[in-house]
């Protein structure tokens, strides 16, 4: 624990935003870093890791959503990491949905990678259902293992109506 807590109060003078996760979602694991990255005064993006596995139910993600907030308080946001780009779309756009019910105020990013070639369908579902901030990558950048081509999450969310915000298309291009 103290060399979690004097690791992060050393890089918190450089990093500004704090994705942390413990990829069983043990949220006591967390707690050093969450404190330290509050008392910096940095943003927290404490981040619950998505699976497949039968007892991985919205229920269950809802609960550690509120066992996050129980030690954090509201002044976060909310990562559903998908590091092994599991999942359907709308197995994804659920979760978002079932989260955004419990906790409608609540900013939501989904990151997900492209593992299965399938993260755009995953992010689209994301933001139909409330997810506000999404990861996309350069498409040389991207290959299985990273985020999905940026280009192609711009055309498939302005299909549904949704634009980026902040996106230089052409510098992209």
């Amino acid at each position: 624990q103290n060399v979690i807590r004097l690791t992060v109060k050393e890089f918190a003078k450089y990093v500004d935003v704090w994705r942390v996760f413990d990829f069983m979602n043990h949220i006591p694991n967390m707690l050093a870093v969450f404190e330290e990255v509050q008392n910096a005064g940095k943003i927290l993006e404490p981040s619950i890791c998505f699976s497949t596995g039968p007892e991985h139910t919205d229920d269950y993600y809802v609960k550690k959503v509120g066992e996050i907030l129980d030690v954090t308080g509201d002044e976060i946001l909310l990562c559903i990491k998908n590091h092994g780009g599991l999942g359907t779309p709308s197995r994804i756009g659920q979760l978002v949905a079932a989260i955004k019910d419990k906790y409608p105020d609540m900013v939501i990013h989904y990151h997900g990678h492209n593992t299965d070639g399938n993260d755009v369908g995953r992010i689209t579902a994301a933001v139909k259902n409330g997810a506000k901030i999404v990861d996309a990558a350069d498409h040389a950048f991207t290959g299985y293992y990273g985020p999905p081509p940026i280009l192609s999450v711009i055309q498939d969310l302005r299909g549904d109506g949704f634009e980026p915000v902040g996106i230089d298309e052409a510098a992209v291009i």
